[in-house]
Order: C-alpha cells, then sequence, then structure tokens
C-alpha cells in the first residue's frame, strides 16, 4: 500500500470539497451550536487538503521517477550494447 495511486490524492481532493462546503453551510447558520460545528469540518478540510498535496506530490515524484528508468533503460540500449548482449552466450 506503499505505491502512489491516483485515487489517494483524488480521494481526499474531493473530500476536501465536500468538507468546505459543509463548513460554508455551517457558518451561515443563523444558530452558535451550528457555526461552532464548522471548527470539526474545516478541521477535516485542513487535513484532507495535506493529504492531496502530499500524496499529489508522491504520485508526481512517482511517474517521473519510472519516465526517467525508461529513457535511461532506452538510451543503455544502443546497437552495440544489444550485439554485446546477443555475443554473450558464444565461446
Amino acid at each position: 500500500m506503499n505505491d502512489a495511486r491516483n485515487w489517494k490524492w483524488m480521494l481526499p481532493g474531493a473530500g476536501f470539497w465536500l468538507a468546505i462546503l459543509i463548513t460554508r453551510y455551517f457558518l451561515i447558520s443563523p444558530d452558535d451550536w451550528v457555526r461552532s460545528l464548522a471548527v470539526v469540518s474545516g478541521g477535516i478540510a485542513a487535513m484532507c487538503a495535506i493529504a492531496t498535496i502530499g500524496n499529489f506530490i508522491d504520485y508526481r515524484r512517482e511517474q517521473f521517477t519510472r519516465m526517467f528508468e525508461r529513457r535511461q533503460n532506452a538510451m543503455a540500449h544502443t546497437p552495440l550494447a544489444a550485439d554485446l548482449e546477443a555475443a554473450r552466450g558464444v565461446s
């Protein structure tokens, strides 16, 4: 579960907007006790925002690393390297 996946940053991102929307509705309420609940949903929104940003950075870093590995691997396989690899079993 340590690999970076797309849903690991998209799901908290959607949760962030949902929590922000709930916070807004709590804040426009005329009752004081309902307005105090905005602290809870605002905290949840902050946690979702932090998780979204961190997981998105991990996801992009893994994509960059994978593409860099593919590019370096392609650059390492020259025609000379292919000939040497084919001649490996010849005695």
